[in-house]
């Protein structure tokens, strides 16, 4: 979490949703509620000195994604930041293959580079229990022998 510090002249604890932030694996935004109540800007806030060193009581913890969805509210048509804008790929004919298309083997520009241990036991981590893709789902078979007991049943191994 960033420094929340800056944004509250109280003591952070007192921030409503506080505990559901520190205990959560998510990400969790700060949010001034002058933003929605007054339905001003963050420059608008900062202009008026109402951004920085708030009492906790106008602030809230949001996950990034309640964060998100509220400030895209009524963001539509015009008033929606990409309005007007072209995608990456205007205007462009026929498929669009990435840079990296087949980069493999020594053409990829990550050949050869060696992860320390800490970042692989963060990558790890990252994919134990039911984080991994794997989870919960039947073990492939290719690549194991196939056996057939006395009864006629098959199993690998």
């Amino acid at each position: 979490m960033y420094n929340v510090n800056r944004f509250c002249k109280d003591d952070i604890s007192l921030i409503e949703n506080y505990e559901a932030a520190m205990n959560s694996p998510e990400t969790w935004d700060c949010h001034h509620r002058l933003e929605t109540e007054l339905n001003l800007l963050r420059e608008e806030l900062k202009e008026q000195d109402l951004y920085y060193n708030r009492p906790a009581s106008e602030l809230i913890f949001l996950t990034h994604g309640e964060h998100t969805r509220l400030h895209m509210y009524n963001k539509t048509g015009e008033n929606h930041p990409s309005y007007g804008k072209h995608s990456w790929n205007y205007g462009l004919k026929g498929v669009q293959v990435a840079w990296n298309k087949g980069m493999t083997g020594e053409k990829s520009h990550m050949y050869g580079t060696k992860r320390n241990e800490e970042t692989r036991k963060k990558q790890s981590k990252q994919k134990m229990g039911e984080k991994n893709p794997m989870y919960g789902k039947p073990a492939n078979n290719k690549g194991k022998k196939r056996y057939t007991r006395e009864d006629g049943t098959h199993y690998y191994a």
